[in-house]
């Protein structure tokens, strides 16, 4: 009888455990799931929205904001349902509440270890600063949940979570994005491709006309490099320095953290380059018209690798405050493509750099 009893009180008490492990269980990342299809006369991304979030906090929540960068109105936001009802929204401004985006209401408090499902429709203008009209850039185009943490948000701070981005676009383009193409179909003119992309800060495409794409791949890394016709050389010189510099990087720092990279061109202008979003980094073309072949050459293999640099620190995967001080992730950048200029033997002067720094001392910033 108390062997039969003790068993009894064991397994009671694992029933007890195993379901409080399971009521504890708390999806550490948020999870969006995005339809979008693409307008190319209004030049619009329609789009359809899921966002499967869990309060990991011992606070129960009743608001949860999203930023919203591109446009803070209800042109854009055409419905909002959490686990299928209909929610209050407040829009906010940078001026007043120190983000641009809403902010869900919602219709009890969610408590600790809760999940809920966001349901967004709304739609997305292109990136207009661009000024070529063959490619349309959405670098941030769907509202992002604020960044969580110890039971309060702060929206101007970055998330990292999983995305799976389902594009519909006419045939007569061609795409880059962040995630990882899994499927492409073709159908009635259209392209659809379904794409995966983990433990990124946010998720960005760019769309194309008239471009060529060469590929690569390192270390099961898919490298791609986008160039317009008569840019050939470069498009495919870029591809080489990629791949090199990639490998450098995983066999200095032990990995690289994506497993897709896209290098498309930039403006006419020599402004060097810029990391467009996750995965994505722009090469500015103007350095043709500015420096001599060698300098060209030697100017070109040292932006590739401070971009792709910035794909694992800087602008896109910092979690600090999106308009945080860039003299941290320039820093980080210039840190690690002179690792690997030095490698190569690249002769890159470093002095026009060294301005920044004196500057931000002189400004107050924090620079420890």
């Amino acid at each position: 009888m108390k062997k039969t009893k003790l068993l009894f009180l064991s397994a009671l008490l694992f029933l007890c455990i195993s379901c409080n492990f399971k009521e504890s269980t708390c999806v550490n990342r948020t999870k969006y799931d995005i339809s979008a299809v693409f307008d190319s006369t209004n030049l619009v991304l329609n789009c359809q929205m899921k966002v499967k979030w869990c309060n990991n906090s011992s606070v129960p929540v009743q608001e949860i904001p999203f930023r919203f960068l591109q446009d803070s109105t209800n042109a854009t936001l055409k419905e909002v349902l959490i686990n299928n009802m209909p929610v209050e929204v407040n829009y906010a401004s940078g001026e007043k509440e120190g983000f641009d985006g809403f902010t869900l209401k919602l219709n009890k408090p969610l408590a600790n270890n809760k999940n809920i499902d966001i349901n967004i429709s709304f739609a997305t203008i292109e990136n207009s600063y661009y000024p070529k009209s063959d490619m349309i850039l959405f670098d941030d185009f769907f509202p992002v949940m604020a960044y969580f943490e110890n039971g309060k948000f702060i929206p101007q701070y970055q998330v990292h979570a999983d995305y799976s981005v389902d594009i519909a676009f006419p045939e007569d383009f061609k795409i880059a994005t962040t995630g990882m193409v899994t499927t492409e179909t073709n159908k009635n003119g259209m392209t659809v491709v379904r794409t995966s992309a983990k433990e990124v800060p946010f998720y960005g495409m760019a769309l194309f006309k008239n471009v060529n794409i060469a590929e690569t791949t390192v270390n099961d890394i898919l490298i791609r490099s986008y160039y317009y016709d008569g840019d050939e050389k470069w498009g495919k010189k870029f591809l080489e320095y990629a791949e090199d510099i990639v490998q450098f990087y995983i066999d200095t720092l032990g990995f690289y953290p994506q497993p897709v990279l896209s290098l498309i061109p930039g403006y006419i202008k020599a402004r060097g380059g810029w990391p467009v979003c996750p995965n994505i980094v722009g090469i500015h073309r103007g350095f043709v018209n500015k420096y001599t072949e060698e300098e060209a050459i030697a100017h070109t293999h040292w932006i590739t690798a401070h971009e792709i640099g910035h794909e694992y620190w800087g602008f896109n995967y910092v979690l600090e405050p999106l308009d945080y001080p860039t003299w941290f992730g320039i820093g980080m950048g210039i840190c690690t493509d002179r690792l690997y200029s030095m490698s190569r033997n690249l002769d890159k002067d470093y002095k026009d750099f060294l301005k920044s720094y004196p500057e931000g001392v002189s400004k107050g910033y924090n620079t420890t």
